[in-house]
């Protein structure tokens, strides 16, 4: 199988620690092109904009969008729209409609639409989920007292003996606005 040709949007220092070593070790993308207004990559075609790049390169196939967050809506409706795959850092969208939008426009183009966080299998990403998981349950106070169930994620916790189904807690919901 070939590669799949590559380019990513918005050249940072999140590109230049995470993303191009990531791509450089596996074998399976071809970085071609990038689009970034103050970033280049050495050895490819490099654009100001997505649509330039677009235009300019149809062999890419996919674009990882590393931008700040209020631009990767619109750089994403444009990839998907070009019938590109699509890899979007965390926040995937400003709001859940934005997500939304993206997920149906990928579906009616019949492209991946994925989006994930270039830190999370990071060292130290592990323990740090630990250690808040443990300060949030200390610092509890009415869980500390005894009067507050335990959290869901606590190990055998019985999410159906909290009384109530859910539909009699959304109507007891509705009854008190």
């Amino acid at each position: 199988m070939s590669p799949i040709n590559i380019a990513i949007v918005g050249v940072g220092k999140i590109v230049r620690d995470q993303h191009l070593p990531a791509l450089a070790k596996n074998a399976d993308y071809r970085l071609i092109a990038a689009a970034s207004r103050h970033g280049t990559v050495d050895g490819i075609d490099n654009f100001k904009s997505i649509e330039a790049m677009i235009d300019a390169v149809p062999a890419v196939e996919a674009v990882s969008l590393c931008m700040p967050p209020q631009y990767r809506y619109e750089a994403a409706r444009t990839a998907l729209a070009a019938g590109k795959h699509v890899f979007l850092e965390k926040p995937p969208g400003a709001t859940l409609s934005e997500v939304a939008d993206l997920e149906a426009l990928a579906e009616e183009k019949g492209v991946s639409l994925f989006a994930s966080w270039h830190s999370r299998y990071a060292p130290a990403v592990e323990a740090a989920k630990a250690f808040l998981a443990s300060a949030a349950i200390s610092q509890r106070p009415d869980h500390l007292e005894g009067r507050c169930p335990p959290l869901a994620s606590e190990p055998g916790v019985d999410l159906g003996s909290r009384g109530g189904s859910a539909s009699s807690t959304r109507a007891s919901m509705h009854s008190r606005s």
